[in-house]
């Protein structure tokens, strides 16, 4: 969770560089990838002693599953559906804007019925 936090902020700090979403988002994937690969190396080796347990090996080897799967969507996966999120992104701020130019309306008016 907290790659992926990073993650998106250096995204957004590369984007108010100036940069375009697609290199911004590949210079984030470049530039967190070895912080994110070690640390989840760091959490799998660290049950790798778990493994050799009778009673708790099952528990390590989901758990190094778990932090592997993870990485390996933080690093493909979120790069993609950021992408994705991203280039649609002023798409619905033209059609945010097209709302605004309607008439606006009095919500306490119709709530209240007053006229």
């Amino acid at each position: 969770m907290r790659n992926t936090l990073i993650f998106t902020d250096q995204i957004q700090q590369n984007q108010r560089a100036g940069m375009v979403i697609r290199e911004a988002i590949i210079e984030a994937t470049v530039r967190r990838a070895r912080p994110v690969v070690l640390t989840a190396l760091a959490a799998a080796l660290a049950f790798v002693p778990l493994t050799l347990s009778v009673f708790w090996s099952s528990l390590a080897f989901v758990l190094i599953g778990g932090v592997t799967m993870g990485t390996l969507l933080t690093l493909l996966f979120l790069p993609a559906l950021c992408a994705l999120v991203l280039e649609r992104r002023p798409h619905v701020r033209r059609l945010s804007r097209n709302r605004q130019r309607r008439a606006p309306v009095n919500r306490c008016k119709m709530m209240t019925g007053i006229q």
